[in-house]
């Protein structure tokens, strides 16, 4: 893994680096890396030979990650994050003691599967196993990402469920709401203000690097109930500001060629329909 990922990890986890910069300080979070044979090994353990073969065989690459870190979350509970995921303020502040489940509206209408909080034995996580098996089954339509469109549909059965007079659409605009025993938190996905009249400052949250990059480099993660201004608070960038390939997971590697030059020219319009545009693809890698 390139040294600025590894250093991000470490950040991420809220380690201090040291003046050498080589044996950080550990922080009150441990992370912990699952490669394709450490995660099949889990399945086997944990789970079924279903399940286990659906991670085996799962093409493009970095939906094996999806698989794993659902497999993981849902025994396990904790926090996820992508290694190329830039943290503007601390991994556990993105939670509150009443939190069970948090992670982000898709600017791409689904749920972002790459930043993810939740309880032990979460009902969320557990359904997103369920709508990954009907995913492979061909029971549902495959449409958009794998991780990311099976965590939408499980979020949906929970609050079909737990909460029917609610659905996600309407909760779009709030942080956190209660649904039966859950509490659940969704940041929102959106574009930096990047672009600013002559004479206003550079706004904290999109530096020059990010104004100058690419398309995918400008977008954040922020409070749905706090007003867009040039003084909002970011919560975090989907990709790292030195990521070199941010088309290909910062070289984090896990991430097939064919299927970056695939998602390269997906666009998910505000309606969720796909188009084609250069710049937008986010791929995960198995990493918790």
């Amino acid at each position: 893994m390139p040294k600025e990922l590894q250093v991000n990890v470490q950040k991420t986890a809220g380690w201090h680096p040291r003046s050498n910069d080589t044996n950080p300080i550990h922080g009150r979070l441990r992370p912990r890396w699952f490669g394709d044979a450490a995660c099949h090994q889990y399945i086997k353990k944990h789970f079924d030979e279903e399940l286990l073969g659906m991670f085996d065989n799962a093409s493009p690459g970095n939906y094996r990650g999806d698989i794993c870190r659902a497999a993981i979350l849902f025994r396990e509970g904790g926090f996820y994050a992508d290694v190329d995921l830039q943290m503007a303020v601390p991994l556990e502040s993105i939670v509150d003691e009443r939190t069970t489940f948090a992670s982000v509206h898709s600017i791409k209408g689904d749920i972002f599967n790459g930043l993810l909080a939740v309880v032990p034995e979460s009902e969320v996580m557990g359904e997103a196993l369920k709508e990954i098996r009907k995913w492979y089954r061909g029971e549902t339509p495959q449409t958009n990402l794998m991780g990311t469109m099976t965590l939408k549909r499980a979020i949906e059965n929970v609050m079909a469920t737990s909460c029917p007079s609610l659905n996600l659409t309407e909760t779009e605009r709030k942080l956190q709401w209660t649904c039966g025993p859950h509490t659940i938190r969704l940041y929102r996905e959106s574009d930096l203000l990047c672009f600013m009249k002559k004479g206003r400052p550079q706004p904290f949250e999109c530096p020059i690097a990010r104004k100058r990059g690419a398309l995918i480099m400008r977008y954040g993660f922020f409070n749905p109930e706090e007003r867009v201004n040039f003084r909002r608070k970011i919560i975090a960038w989907p990709k790292l500001l030195s990521c070199k390939h941010p088309d290909m997971g910062c070289d984090s590697g896990g991430h097939d060629t064919g299927v970056a030059s695939f998602l390269s020219e997906v666009q998910i319009a505000s309606g969720g329909a796909v188009h084609k545009r250069p710049s937008f693809m986010r791929l995960e890698s198995a990493a918790r």
